[in-house]
């Protein structure tokens, strides 16, 4: 019988740090991943999966009954293997492992409790990946969802087969994704996942930098044109205040106005007219006012700019 007396190559209280993840109802299948290398490495294997059983507690030598360092060794990986498992439980987990002595039952009883092949959880599993939506999710949190479930129902086994794993993402991007949607489905080979997911996440950032609506170049052209020189500079921001002629302060005023309303007119938001009103506004009206001599109502640019 090969020895159990191996010791582990690194001190228990140094087991914290590689214990990631904690066993608990929705995550079997990362923690039994996690916990096989981690017990492997320090010869514990034996002990979990039952391949190992205890020896005697006494052997015989000389004609005499004596103690079995061997049944010593195996107490000590024993013990070894229960810390390293109850140090990986949630308080959830844990308390399905009450009253269990060996490692091998309570191993077993969390395979049993945590990893639930029944029709049942099959079936609760396959509707929850159908039903999945990516709402208001980002594609890469919608994608780790409906994984975590398929990784779920592998580890049953029934792995999701791949043309319903297709399926059932696309219709759980949404609407917005439907040209996209379109286009994955008549794509052979089927993609991976793996593909799929990157392929969805590249979409996601062309539609987000397609709507996006950053400032007109033009209006910033004619804006930096219509701003006074260091000479022209005087107090204010208002085109009307400049030392600039009359004649190219309207020019400029109109300028700007009409690169503006043809932008508003673009989005149909009339709020993207505002920009011409804060620069150019009183200029404009003065402008307005000399186009249309009569009797005229005076403001003050300080409550017009509460409405623009």
């Amino acid at each position: 019988m090969a020895s159990s007396s191996q010791n582990t190559t690194f001190p228990m209280n140094g087991l914290a740090p590689m214990i990631a993840i904690k066993l608990s109802g929705s995550n079997y299948i990362y923690w039994h991943k996690q916990m096989l290398p981690i017990l492997s490495y320090q010869h514990l294997l034996p002990h979990v999966d039952g391949s190992q059983i205890a020896p005697p507690p006494t052997i015989t030598k000389n004609d005499k009954e004596v103690d079995n360092p061997e049944y010593f060794s195996w107490i000590h990986a024993e013990q070894q293997a229960i810390i390293t498992i109850n140090a990986s439980l949630t308080e959830e987990a844990l308390a399905v492992t009450v009253g269990l002595t060996t490692a091998h039952d309570i191993w077993v009883s969390l395979e049993t409790a945590f990893c639930n092949t029944s029709v049942e959880r099959v079936q609760n599993l396959r509707d929850n990946l159908r039903i999945l939506k990516k709402g208001d999710k980002t594609v890469a949190e919608f994608g780790r969802e409906f994984k975590a479930i398929c990784d779920q129902l592998h580890a049953v086994g029934h792995p999701v087969d791949t043309m319903d794993q297709l399926h059932w993402f696309l219709c759980g991007l949404g609407k917005s994704f439907e040209s996209f949607s379109t286009n994955m489905r008549s794509t052979r080979p089927i993609p991976t996942f793996v593909d799929l997911l990157a392929s969805a996440e590249s979409h996601e950032l062309f539609i987000k930098n397609l709507h996006s609506e950053p400032a007109p170049p033009s209006v910033a052209f004619v804006a930096q044109s219509a701003r006074p020189t260091n000479q022209q500079q005087h107090r204010g921001n208002n085109m009307s205040q400049s030392h600039m002629k009359i004649e190219d302060i309207y020019n400029d005023a109109l300028a700007i106005y009409h690169v503006s309303y043809d932008y508003a007119i673009k989005f149909g938001d009339v709020r993207k007219c505002g920009f011409a009103w804060k620069v150019a506004g009183e200029a404009l009206c003065s402008f307005h006012e000399s186009k249309t001599p009569g009797r005229s109502i005076s403001f003050k640019m300080n409550v017009l700019s509460k409405f623009i």
